[in-house]
Formats: structure tokens, C-alpha cells, sequence
């Protein structure tokens, strides 16, 4: 089911949550040179700018390869041949990128993701060929939301994940609005499924293959939630879908203002009691894009005025939040702290600091001429 080693994987984050620990003087040098031994892991690991170019150097490649092929074959008039190379595309990246897994010890290092992006778009592109790409509006977010929750499972790509999520929105957006209360009901329906995702994934036990999947679906969830009830966004999406030009006010006008200043704080509220940072980061956009709600239809003054003060007070918030929260009060800091990371970590100190080391008997007795105590006679 898993393509990377599982084991490994956690191992990886364990040796990053030492890292982030020897930064902070929890452990010496020795100590986590220590650690590191505990957790082995073989990964192929670049630096960032290394991966940025071997991702880049794949999908020109694959592009280049691809598309000469085809060139050649002179199949861009026919579209069912043209999808069934396409599919045949998308296996043999799949096998490579399989085959480069094991071989190579790549995780998440460029050449792996271009290679499941690349897999994923030649088999969309190959079956919408089938069709002539030529199907109802809701259908295609659906299709490329079968194909991706199985590179989700597998593969545990952050990207995945997030395109999984918005073809899961977009298709009830689309499927919602073939109804006339769809239209009606489509902020309260998004609304829900949104929450019901957030916690869902909040619910499952934390599995460090799959964290930042998670972390990804739980972020977007809290953002489609206040959006789907924001009154900026309810507003212009009913004008959108009615063909009204400019918008009108909506039904039920105050309780979308309510739920546009109230959730945030709320976020705000939950992030800091149970220490999620998505959740301050989503409050605190939240907050501003609330405030360009209100500011959208009612001025209060010039534009200018109003975005050189709110930047300023946000700029100065945030320096004195920095700054007050840099030594832990009410059980809060500004250091970034990944406690779902550090679960075996204790353990293994513990295990390190309580480890005998053991010695061979090789202290031999005799040899001397006072009774066998080892002298020999000399000092």
C-alpha cells in the first residue's frame, strides 16, 4: 500500500525533530549523533535548490520525451489513439518512478514527484481523450478525484492531497448548482462537508506516513469553512450564479456577517488552546480578509488610509506577539513546537542515558613475584 518505507520515514522526521532539539541546547552533540544512530534511515536527500532542479530537469524531460513521440507518431489528430498513448505514458512513468523508489532511495526528491505529477496528467489527459473531452462540467473533478485518492494512499504526496481536496469541492460546487436548491443551500452544504473533514482527519490516529497529508487537508478545511460562509464570498458567488451584475443582498445577511468576524476569533481561540498553528495562521488571514468584507461596502475612509493603518497595526502586533510569546507564557511560544514528532524521542534518551556498556573480563591476575598481584616486581 505504502511506496516509501515506512520505517524510514519516521525515522526521517525523528531525526528532524533532534535536529530542532539540538538548536535548543535539549541535547549535546554527542548526544544526538546518538540519537541519529537510533533512527537509520537510507533516504536519498538533497538540498532544496536541488530538488527544485532535478524536479524541474524531470518534467522537462518527460515533456520533451513525450511530446516528440507523439509528434512522431503523428497522433494529435486522433484522439482515442492519442489517449491510449497516454495511458501507456502514464504506466511506464509509474514503473520508473516505482523503480527509482526502491533502486535510488528517493523520497520527495524531485525526480519522484515529477514523475507521480507526470503519471497523474498523462492518465486525466488519456481518459478525457476517450470522451473527447467532451463531458458534464461536475465529471471532471470527480475523475480526477478517483485518481488521485489511490496516489494519495500510496504515495502520501502533500500536492496530491491538496488537489484531491479541491476536486472534492469543486465537484460538489458544480454538482450543487445543476439543482436550483443547491444554489440555494450550497453555503451551508460546503460549509458542513468542510467541517466533517476537518474532523474526520482530526479524529484518525496520527500516522507520520501520512502527517502532512493530513496537515494539508486539515488547513484547507478550516480555510473552505469560513469561506463558504464569508459574506463577500456568499454574495458575489449568488450574483455569479444568477447573473446579477452588481450584486444584491442576500438572504440571511446577518448571519453571514456574524460567521465572517466570529470565526476567526474562533480560530484563533481553538489554534492557541490546542496549539495549532494552522489554525492562528487561518484566524489571523481571517481577521484581514474580514476586515476587506466589510471594506468592500462600507467605507469608512480612503483606501490608502485604510491599508497604510491596518498593515501598520498588524506589523506592530505581530513584532510584539514575536517578541512576548519568545519565552513561553500561558503555555504559549512563537518557537515552532512539533510534539506529534517527538513521541518516541523520550524513549530513546531514556533508553541512552540507562545503557550499560558492557566490558570483556580480559583483567588477568598473576604475574608477579608478591603473591601473583600483577607487580612484577616493578611499579
Amino acid at each position: 500500500m505504502k511506496a516509501y518505507n515506512e520505517t524510514w520515514v519516521e525515522n526521517l522526521a525523528n531525526k528532524l525533530s533532534f535536529i530542532e532539539w539540538f538548536k535548543k541546547g535539549l541535547i549535546s552533540q554527542a548526544e544526538l549523533e546518538k540519537c541519529n544512530e537510533e533512527v537509520a534511515e537510507d533516504f536519498y536527500d538533497p538540498n532544496w535548490f536541488i530538488k527544485i532542479g532535478l524536479f524541474l530537469f524531470t518534467g522537462i524531460a518527460i515533456s520533451f520525451s513525450s511530446g516528440i513521440f507523439l509528434a512522431l507518431l503523428g497522433v494529435g489528430s486522433d484522439n482515442i489513439t492519442m489517449g491510449v498513448f497516454l495511458v501507456i505514458f502514464s504506466v511506464l512513468a509509474v514503473i520508473v518512478l516505482e523503480h527509482f523508489i526502491k533502486r535510488n532511495k528517493l523520497y520527495r526528491s524531485g525526480i519522484d514527484n515529477a514523475l507521480l505529477y507526470s503519471a497523474i496528467g498523462f492518465l486525466f489527459t488519456g481518459i478525457l481523450s476517450f470522451f473527447n473531452f467532451d463531458l458534464i462540467d461536475y465529471l471532471y473533478p470527480l475523475l480526477f478525484l478517483v485518481m488521485l485518492i489511490p496516489a494519495l494512499i500510496r504515495y502520501a504526496d502533500p500536492l496530491v492531497s491538496f488537489g484531491a481536496f479541491v476536486s472534492f469541492f469543486f465537484f460538489i460546487f458544480l454538482f450543487s448548482n445543476t439543482f436550483s436548491w443547491g444554489k440555494t443551500l450550497l453555503p451551508f452544504i460546503m460549509m458542513t462537508l468542510s467541517a466533517a473533514a476537518y474532523f474526520i482527519s482530526k479524529s484518525q490516529k496520527k500516522i507520520i506516513y501520512y502527517a502532512d497529508a493530513q496537515f494539508v487537508i486539515e488547513t484547507m478545511a478550516l480555510a473552505v469553512f469560513y469561506l463558504s460562509g464569508n459574506y463577500f464570498v456568499v454574495r458575489e458567488a449568488n450574483a455569479l450564479l444568477n447573473n446579477q451584475s452588481p450584486s444584491v443582498e442576500i438572504p440571511f445577511s446577518v448571519i453571514f456577517w456574524i460567521f465572517t468576524f466570529l470565526v476567526p476569533f474562533i480560530y484563533l481561540y481553538l489554534g492557541a488552546r490546542k496549539k495549532q498553528r494552522n489554525a492562528i495562521i487561518m484566524g489571523l488571514l481571517g481577521i484581514g480578509f474580514s476586515v476587506f468584507t466589510y471594506r468592500s461596502y462600507y467605507s469608512v475612509m480612503p483606501i490608502e488610509w485604510a491599508l497604510t493603518v491596518g498593515g501598520a497595526i498588524l506589523i506592530g502586533v505581530s513584532v510584539f506577539c514575536i517578541k512576548y510569546f519568545k519565552t513561553p507564557k500561558f503555555n504559549l511560544s512563537s518557537e515552532a513546537e512539533e510534539l506529534g514528532k517527538l513521541q518516541k524521542l523520550e524513549t530513546i534518551l531514556v533508553a541512552q542515558a540507562f545503557q550499560t556498556k558492557t566490558s570483556d573480563d580480559t583483567f588477568k591476575f598473576g604475574g608477579g613475584d608478591a603473591g601473583g598481584a600483577g607487580a612484577d616486581g616493578k611499579y
